[in-house]
């Protein structure tokens, strides 16, 4: 059994999508936060991501999921 769906959206854009009890919530925005820092790859390189975290209530669409992630990251 899966547990989610990865998959690109577009350009440099993933989405993650997977069902979380409540109460990992937090646990799971303090690792995104934590991934979200920059990397000093090399003198000139630096890689950095950000990341939209939402909770989509039951019943609704992808569309929906994706505007509250997009709205999240801002």
């Amino acid at each position: 059994g899966g547990y989610g769906v990865v998959a690109r959206i577009g350009g440099d854009e993933f989405a993650l999508l997977f069902t979380l009890p409540a109460a990992r919530h937090m646990l799971v925005q303090d690792a995104l936060d934590a991934a979200c820092r920059a990397i000093r790859l090399a003198p000139d390189l630096v890689f950095e991501a950000s990341l939209g975290l939402a909770e989509v209530p039951a019943g609704h669409d992808i569309d929906a999921a994706l505007a509250l992630a997009d709205e999240a990251l801002y």
